[in-house]
């Protein structure tokens, strides 16, 4: 009997190591749900507007600075009405989502579809026009819906064990929502486009009811509705509004991460749109389809799975030292592929880009909350300005979306040269020169940068009914 009890127990404490927390799970279920879209998305709409709808590289580049600029302004102003407006739909981070999501879903396959088409005149003046709506329509509803979500991660819970494994939820969703890649890659060479096109208005209906399960189920320990915004909440581009944002803006730690992350979402923005593109005019899998497919799923799941299989590490060392030995792994990476261009060097770079820049954009969320915490503590705020920190920190670096392509199609437009055939093609050792001397820099700068960082740990000691958060700020500013 005894020896049967201590086996009983033992399996329930193993047991309990893996109960699912239906809150977290409920959370999640958004990430999956927008990274179905934002991978195919992400992964496709270079390759489909340059090589499928044959739009000009001068009308490209004028689409991307035209969504870099509203992409950047677009966040501050969400950020700002999510946290102080008066209306509570509008205050509740659960039903920002849950209003949004059918939005985010339309977002989504308008692009897909050579709307262009039907209108009279200049095709060339049409295109520009799709892709510009495509762009700023899809970041529209990806910044209100996920403006939202990312806040409420902060609200979700207050304490970093908790938020690791709360990021463990949401990069094993990250993995889940990236099979749409090789499931829309195998309807796409099988079945062509009345498969490609099935495919996507599949993904959208699904991601649509998945993020409509988070605005409905999710739970936050921060009651923002029945709180409302008291009199002297600052107006949008007041002086006490300014004064917020200058708050937040002169935090070194602030500075450090975010200009980090610009690098970090510019390297992973590369990297993802051009995957396919590189794959294909270096002929990396031309024999194959099935190697092809696999080589592209690796590439989708692999940041996640990336900071999943490091979890333990991070609870030991901290997001801060894994994030600067990821930068370092891909400095090295690069080094030798400048000196060694190999097959295998090819693409072991390709996935080190890919599985590095994805990864590490998955602890920003616990990056970003650690400075909510250390604000709200340090300035004695009645709720988190959670919002406004993601929205500045999207401010930031949304730009690197638009500039870290532009900057490639630019250097590949420059590098072109002509074939057998006198055709003019890109040059494959300029497309290895570009893969490892932008990553070589970019990591560089990361390390520099992001070096001097301090994660300051927050805690909450309850006595009563009140809520204590305590956090230790003297080594911000030593």
């Amino acid at each position: 009997m005894f020896g049967f009890r201590c086996m009983m127990k033992a399996k329930n404490g193993i047991l309990s190591r893996f109960t699912l927390d239906n809150n977290f799970l409920c959370f999640a279920f958004c990430t999956f749900a927008a990274n179905l879209m934002s991978s195919v998305f992400g992964f496709y709409y270079v390759y489909y507007f340059l090589d499928v709808y044959k739009v000009s590289h001068s009308c490209f580049q004028f689409a991307q600075f035209l969504f870099l600029i509203w992409n950047a302004i677009n966040d501050p102003i969400f950020g700002w009405i999510q946290d102080h407006s008066s209306a509570k739909w509008i205050r509740s981070r659960q039903l920002n989502i849950l209003y949004g999501a059918p939005l985010f879903g339309l977002s989504f396959l308008y692009g897909w579809f050579p709307i262009y088409e039907y209108f009279p005149g200049s095709s060339e003046y049409w295109k520009c026009t799709h892709l510009v709506i495509t762009l700023c329509f899809w970041d529209t509803m990806f910044s209100f819906v996920l403006l939202a979500h990312c806040s409420l991660f902060a609200e979700v819970t207050t304490d970093h064990t908790s938020r690791v494994r709360l990021t463990q939820y949401t990069r094993s969703a990250s993995i889940c929502g990236l099979f749409a890649v090789p499931l829309v890659e195998f309807c796409y060479e099988t079945y062509g486009d009345t498969g490609f096109y099935v495919c996507l208005i599949f993904i959208a209906i699904v991601a649509t009811i998945f993020m409509c399960m988070t605005g409905l189920y999710t739970k936050s320990v921060i009651n923002r509705i029945d709180e409302l915004p008291s009199a002297d909440e600052p107006s949008f581009f007041s002086r006490q509004y300014l004064k917020l944002n200058l708050e937040i803006l002169l935090n070194r730690n602030f500075l450090c991460f975010v200009t980090m992350n610009f690098l970090t979402v510019g390297l992973g923005h590369f990297a993802a749109n051009f995957t396919k593109i590189f794959s294909e005019d270096l002929q990396l899998f031309s024999e194959s389809k099935s190697n092809k497919i696999l080589f592209f799923f690796f590439n989708s799941i692999g940041g996640n799975s990336y900071i999943l299989l490091l979890s333990p590490l991070i609870m030991i060392y901290g997001s801060h030292m894994i994030a600067c030995a990821s930068f370092f792994l891909v400095l090295l990476s690069s080094v030798v592929l400048y000196f060694y261009r190999t097959f295998a060097m090819i693409v072991t770079q390709i996935i080190v880009l890919n599985v590095v820049a994805h990864g590490i954009g998955g602890l920003t969320d616990v990056f970003v909350s650690s400075l909510i915490d250390e604000d709200m503590v340090r300035y004695k705020r009645r709720l988190p300005i959670s919002s406004m920190f993601f929205g500045l920190n999207a401010l930031v670096t949304k730009p690197a979306q638009s500039l870290f392509p532009m900057l490639a199609v630019f250097f590949l437009d420059m590098t072109k040269i002509e074939n057998k055939d006198g055709k003019t093609v890109r040059s494959q050792e300029a497309i290895v020169t570009l893969m490892c001397v932008l990553p070589m820099i970019t990591a560089l700068l990361q390390l520099i940068i992001f070096t001097p960082f301090r994660m300051n740990i927050v805690t909450a000691s309850r006595g009563g009914n009140s809520t204590k958060m305590q956090v230790d700020l003297s080594k911000d500013w030593e």
